[in-house]
């Protein structure tokens, strides 16, 4: 009996033997398959687009990129705080519109500083774009929050399109403690590309092309359009830049337009005003104006002093605007908001720069590149920096 188990114990032992050597021999393929898959991600399944993971990547490391308007800006935005490290964070960040898109770090009085206005920016997206920094644990010492008027909107049109409804809802659950119908995705079906050896062998050969290239390609061999420009070619370029502090430079015959041109311009503009997420902007919503409090309050919370700020329209915008709202009683909500907002800014102890009248601040047709757009080189006019 004690030799059979003696015999016993010795396959137990030989068969563990070859079976850790297996086991070793084995182990490195399924784990070098899943480090791949997540770390490659041709497809951005993890990691986010590829050319926008790529561009978001050159941004943060000090490169002014080629074709903005190519860019799905609100993906990038998430990129972008996703790869920041404690080295690379913003102190300074703004957040709005396309109106606060040309504030740079110099008029912002900050080489710490990233601009994150989007297009057609609305409430949601504002909301998200902070909420992306800290949800990261980037919480930026200081927010330049450039209001825009359809903020205190809540009507149907007072939306983007492009902004992302699952992410505020996400932002209103988890930031701000509201009730929200967002559900976190199942990520089984997602996760299992992880040890799918199809998408392993695409993700070899993705790395095998982009490999010592200075060109980020896509799995289908796609270019990317967001090439680096050189500082001194800055202000020589027929496309927009993006700025590696996330600002723009519009493109050369936007910023060469004539001050006739951009007054023609703005008149257009002025006829299809409340088509811009305000339409039917009749007074101030008492939603939007709860949930402004407590956003601000959420990043005073977090952190970070807040500065408001208003960008002016053309002066041939905001006369148009204005002789309708007196003849006719339109935009009555769009001319309650600045008051309000004054109002709001002293009750709570905040700076505010600004103004949505280009009279108030001493500003001519010559300071903007349309009926919305200040131009960067007048910013300062009305904003010293923080």
């Amino acid at each position: 009996m004690k030799q059979f188990l003696i015999a016993l114990l010795r396959r137990v032992l030989l068969a563990f033997k070859i079976l850790s050597r297996v086991v070793l021999f084995v182990l490195p393929v399924p784990l070098l398959m899943v480090y791949v898959n997540y770390h490659v991600d041709c497809s951005g399944l993890f990691q986010g687009d590829v050319l926008l993971r790529t561009a978001a990547q050159q941004l943060i490391d000090g490169e002014n990129l080629l074709n903005f308007s190519q860019m799905d800006e609100r993906a990038l935005l998430k990129l972008v705080a996703q790869n920041l490290t404690e080295e690379t964070e913003p102190e300074v960040l703004a957040i709005g519109s396309s109106r606060v898109l040309s504030l740079h770090a110099a008029t912002a009085g900050s080489s710490s500083f990233y601009n994150a206005g989007m297009t057609g920016a609305d409430s949601r997206d504002v909301m998200t774009s902070y909420y992306l920094f800290a949800r990261e644990g980037h919480v930026p010492d200081t927010v330049i929050f450039c209001v825009d008027p359809w903020l205190l909107y809540s009507g149907a049109d007072s939306y983007d399109h492009r902004s992302d409804p699952e992410l505020y809802a996400e932002f209103l659950q988890q930031a701000l403690g509201m009730e929200s119908d967002y559900e976190a995705p199942d990520p089984v079906q997602t996760w299992k590309a992880l040890i799918d050896p199809a998408y392993f062998q695409g993700n070899v050969a993705y790395w095998m092309r982009n490999r010592g290239s200075q060109v980020a390609y896509t799995e289908d061999g796609e270019a990317t359009p967001f090439t680096p420009v050189a500082d001194s070619a800055l202000y020589d370029q027929n496309v927009v830049v993006k700025l590696s502090d996330g600002s723009v430079i519009y493109d050369k015959p936007f910023r060469d337009t004539s001050v006739e041109d951009a007054t023609i311009l703005a008149l257009t503009q002025a006829s299809s005003f409340d088509s811009v997420n305000m339409e039917g902007f009749t007074e101030l919503s008492d939603e939007a104006i709860t949930l402004f409090g407590r956003f601000v309050a959420y990043m005073q919370q977090q952190g970070s002093r807040v500065a408001l700020l208003m960008t002016p329209f053309h002066p041939t915008t905001y006369d148009t605007v204005f002789y309708q709202y007196e003849t006719e009683g339109q935009h009555t909500g769009f001319f309650q908001v600045e008051e309000w907002l004054r109002e709001f800014a002293a009750a709570n102890n905040l700076e505010i720069y600004g103004s949505y009248n280009p009279h108030t601040l001493e500003l001519e047709p010559a300071d903007f590149f349309d009926g919305f757009h200040v131009r960067d080189t007048s910013i300062e006019k009305f904003f010293p920096g923080v």
